[in-house]
């Protein structure tokens, strides 16, 4: 069974104001569709958005889940708002208040952020697999013994990412540490470890989504970010 390296932590850089305008203005033109990531208590809510207009004050999305947005944010949920723009990804934080309305039930508006964040999603190249993969995630010390099956997409040094079928992985918060094991799926040659969840979106079909997660040494500590 291989071990995970230990690498450094990722970088996330912040954008002054007028490189921040200039990507939403890149991001509305372009049409970019992003996710909302929501950790509410008991639970981690992911859905889709897309910035359809902005102002000075104001940012509007758009989401078919618009009210359960609201609504958890209004509870107290921490959220972030990412997207990708001409290659890169770019994230910030929502808090309250969010405004939702009856006669546009599809629209968010948000506080306009000062600042974006760009973050470095890979610090080390991916490697593609030669054939399918097959991952199991395990979460530790979890008595219910749950357990989620997905396909490899892509691994580096610092982690790996994966696609999953189904509704397990909302279960899975960002941070969450699980036990990994994945190898080819016609062999029982299998590496195994810790990793941690690193980042949850949408995997571009219903009921699909794609796991960022980064390796941890044996003591715990985060190796360095994945996606």
């Amino acid at each position: 069974m291989a071990s995970a390296p230990v690498q450094t932590t990722p970088i996330e850089a912040s954008l002054t104001p007028d490189a921040s305008r200039r990507v939403i203005d890149a991001a509305l033109r372009g049409g970019a569709v992003g996710w909302v990531r929501i950790q509410a208590p008991h639970r981690l809510i992911v859905r889709q958005v897309e910035t359809v207009a902005w102002d000075d004050m104001r940012l509007t999305l758009q989401s078919d889940d618009a009210r359960v947005i609201a609504q958890a944010i209004a509870e107290g949920g921490i959220a972030e708002v990412a997207f990708e723009c001409d290659g890169g990804r770019y994230a910030w934080n929502v808090a309250a208040p969010v405004e939702w309305r009856n006669d546009q039930p599809d629209r968010l508006l948000v506080e306009r952020p000062e600042a974006l964040r760009r973050c470095d999603r890979r610090r080390s190249p991916r490697r593609a697999l030669r054939e399918s993969s097959v991952v199991t995630l395990r979460p530790v010390n979890d008595r219910a013994e749950r357990c989620w099956l997905g396909f490899m997409l892509n691994v580096s040094e610092l982690g790996f990412a994966c696609r999953l079928q189904g509704d397990g992985a909302p279960e899975l918060g960002v941070g969450e540490a699980v036990g990994y094991a994945y190898g080819p799926a016609t062999s029982t040659d299998r590496t195994e470890g810790r990793c941690r969840v690193v980042g949850v979106t949408p995997g571009g079909s219903t009921g699909a989504w794609i796991l960022g997660m980064e390796f941890v040494s044996p003591e715990g500590e985060a190796s360095g970010a994945a996606t």
